[in-house]
């Protein structure tokens, strides 16, 4: 019997703290009608349906932006994950040696290690465009240059996870690149430079 009374207060103690951020004062239920329904004699059972159709999502906006101590609970929830779990990885960031931060929404890791490559179609199209665009900018007397700007874990490889390796095939940089080279395109490689201030830094 004494387990069952602390299962109970536990139970108790739980939805009386996942509830503490709903003590905040909510509008009239007339601010979450739709503006149309909420002009005097405009009210129709096509209206009354409109309302309570959208009087949920309406609700959960207002409680999402009025959620007391949401931001805290999130930070809270981060800061375990990271130093007690000793978790690396985030939503679109990678969190590397000396907490430097790697930016990992786009594939940007997979472009790293090079298992996502350009297919010859992708290619293709790639340099297609890019000799249009040339052509129609030389019309108007605009000289065009092509600069791609390389990604983070490419100059300063350095500190991310040590799981994390340059892949050994071509990555999607260096296949346009190597596609354009044959092209009349006027095209700045940027990495070389970058790499070497990184390195004299």
């Amino acid at each position: 019997m004494p387990g069952k009374m602390q299962n109970w207060l536990l139970l108790i103690f739980f939805f009386m703290a996942i509830a503490i951020p709903m003590f905040t004062p909510l509008p009239p239920l007339g601010s979450f009608w739709q503006a149309d329904c909420a002009l005097p004699g405009s009210f129709s059972p096509l209206c009354w349906l409109k309302t309570w159709i959208g009087l949920p999502p309406a609700f959960n906006g207002y409680f999402s932006d009025h959620y007391q101590l949401h931001q805290q609970q999130v930070d809270t929830l981060t800061s375990l994950r990271l130093y007690l779990l000793n978790e690396k990885t985030f939503p679109n960031v990678l969190i590397g040696k000396e907490d430097w931060l790697y930016y990992t929404g786009e594939n940007n890791i997979q472009d790293y290690e090079c298992t996502m490559p350009f297919t010859t179609a992708e290619l293709e199209t790639i340099r297609a465009r890019l000799l249009d665009w040339q052509a129609q900018l030389e019309q108007r007397g605009i000289r065009f240059y092509v600069v791609i700007a390389p990604n983070k874990e490419s100059i300063y490889p350095q500190y991310l996870p040590d799981e994390m390796q340059a892949g050994v095939r071509a990555c999607r940089f260096g296949q346009v690149m190597q596609v354009l080279s044959s092209t009349s395109l006027n095209v700045l490689d940027l990495r070389a430079a970058l790499q070497n201030a990184a390195l004299a830094q």
